[in-house]
């Protein structure tokens, strides 16, 4: 279990990283950015569609799901989000409507995820993900609550109470000194023609003698905002 949460938390570190170069790097404009990326995640789910086919184990067997299944599983899909129960077997989908709540799920998480990828360009990648943590101590807290967590709120155990203390501090400490690069410039802040200490081959990461921006002619945030 251990190894496949590093599994899984390797790519995310990379993605924080990727996210905070380029948007320095260039002087990105964050809503641009993050329409580019939900459009990308969108490209990437649909590839990995087959992966819904794989026979994993689970509580009641194995995956029955497979290609042949398909068109009839996302049928079955699209009647449960709109509030109806596809078959007898099912009867949860009609309890509330699931398009309501996606789509109060999709208010929050673009706000959240505009919020990270403005605090990735202002403040750091390695910032916003110590500053995500607080957001999970904000979860552990109104999950107390039956308002916010249903019938199976409970009020936090001791230890969580620790949990979310200790948690707290670490944002306060690192906040104690600027973060610094190798050079031990400040990285937090952002340049209007971009933040260039990021180039690794060139202006905007291009190769010396190609045709692409150079340092006093390239896009800022500005020209391509989709804002």
């Amino acid at each position: 279990m251990y190894l496949l949460f590093i599994g899984t938390v390797i790519p995310y570190a990379f993605v924080y990283v990727y996210k905070h170069k380029k948007l320095k790097q260039v002087n990105l404009d964050v809503a641009w950015a993050f329409f580019w990326q939900s459009a990308w995640q969108v490209v990437w789910g649909l590839l990995f569609i087959p992966a819904c086919w794989i026979p994993w184990p689970t509580p009641s067997g194995r995956n029955e799901a497979s290609f042949s299944t398909f068109g009839r599983d996302l049928a079955d899909s699209w009647t449960c989000f709109m509030g109806r129960n596809p078959n007898p077997k099912i009867t949860s989908c009609s309890a509330e409507p699931a398009w309501a709540w996606f789509s109060i799920y999709l208010l929050f998480n673009v706000f959240f995820n505009l919020c990270l990828m403005w605090l990735i360009k202002r403040m750091s990648s390695t910032w916003a993900a110590v500053g995500a943590i607080l957001c999970g101590n904000l979860g552990g807290f109104f999950s107390q609550f039956e308002v916010f967590g249903g019938k199976s709120a409970q009020p936090l155990s001791m230890e969580q109470w620790m949990a979310l203390i200790l948690s707290s501090i670490a944002m306060w400490v690192y906040n104690i000194e600027e973060e610094v690069d190798v050079t031990g410039r400040s990285v937090y802040g952002e340049m209007t023609l971009g933040d260039h200490r990021y180039d690794t081959r060139g202006d905007m990461g291009l190769d010396p003698d190609s045709d692409g921006f150079q340092s006093d002619g390239e896009p800022t945030a500005e020209d391509h905002t989709t804002l």
